[in-house]
């Protein structure tokens, strides 16, 4: 039984262990390469370290904790066939430098709370170049074109780009059911709408949203059930839906501390009557994180203030 408990406790911490230096790895090395292919260094978060490049000049900060070390670079116009070669030279990198690491843990004397965790380092780089080849062998897939759009929008807006400042030439999507690589590229181009105060344009996001959601609340969700929730409770207002909606999510929004999480649960107080006070003193929590979630986030903080403060102006109006 004691071995028992030691082999878990070692391998649990292994498997924490393995995560945090696994992508660390995979930061650093997205990192190097993009340096030495003419990419622009954007931002680096390890742990509660942040490093972004600002004006042309390099500053740290901290950040909340995240155990997910992240690299961004800047690559100029890059086609999606290309974006995925890179993608699997950074897992390919990186799972040659985790063999040699496995191979010289295990056969060396070092504690197996060291091996544990490079094993689980080699397990996750394989996962990570699986992944890598499989996005190659579907490049023509819808899903695949939209996560390419997506995270060329995202980079904007890490840039410092509002949602609304994004442009968009496709026509606006049909009401019909797709894959979760999609429903993200739509909610960035619902944001845009959001931020641009076209409303009458939301409508059918919305619907695609409502469409595809699961049975069963699933976290992989929240961001299109928050948009949701905003929406009915705000613009259509139909209090029911909205709450119906909070309900599912057994206890989420509430719980949620970010400034858009604070955005929606402050509107849905206050357009579904659950006391002024409350959502004011909510909308004020939303404003004192909102340079936190910009670091995530990048433009679209400056449409959840103004959404924030838009909702604040009511109660000198009344």
């Amino acid at each position: 039984m004691q071995y028992l408990a030691y082999f878990m406790i070692y391998g649990v911490l292994g498997i924490f262990a393995g995560f945090v230096f696994y992508s660390l790895l995979y930061a650093v090395v997205k990192l190097i390469v993009g340096i030495l292919t003419g990419a622009e260094f954007v931002s680096f978060v390890f742990l509660v370290f942040y490093i972004k490049k600002e004006n042309g000049k390099i500053t740290f900060k901290t950040a909340n904790p995240q155990y997910n070390s992240v690299c961004n670079m800047k690559y100029k116009d890059m086609e999606l066939k290309t974006e995925f070669v890179y993608s699997l030279i950074f897992a390919a990198v990186s799972t040659v430098i985790t063999v040699i690491l496995a191979v010289f843990t295990i056969k060396s004397g070092l504690p197996a709370f060291i091996k544990s965790m490079t094993i689980w380092m080699l397990i996750l780089s394989a996962v990570c170049l699986a992944y890598s080849v499989y996005l190659m062998a579907n490049i023509n897939d819808p899903a695949m074109q939209s996560m390419a759009k997506t995270k060329k929008a995202q980079q904007k807006l890490l840039e410092g780009a509002r949602p609304r400042e994004l442009s968009f030439d496709e026509p606006e999507p049909e009401v019909k059911n797709y894959k979760q690589a999609e429903l993200i590229y739509f909610l960035i181009r619902y944001w845009h709408h959001l931020d641009k105060g076209e409303y009458d344009k939301l409508a059918p996001y919305i619907k695609i949203f409502d469409l595809n959601m699961p049975p069963v609340y699933s976290h992989a969700y929240t961001g299109f059930l928050y948009e949701m929730i905003f929406y009915y409770s705000y613009i259509a207002q139909d209090s029911v839906a909205a709450q119906n909606l909070v309900s599912n999510m057994n206890g989420v929004l509430e719980a949620d501390k970010d400034t858009n999480g604070r955005r929606v649960y402050a509107y849905f107080l206050y357009y579904t009557n659950k006391g002024r006070e409350r959502a004011y003193q909510t909308a004020n929590d939303g404003l004192a994180s909102v340079e936190a979630f910009r670091k995530l986030s990048g433009g679209a903080a400056d449409m959840e203030k103004d959404l924030l403060e838009n909702l604040l102006n009511t109660k000198e109006n009344n």
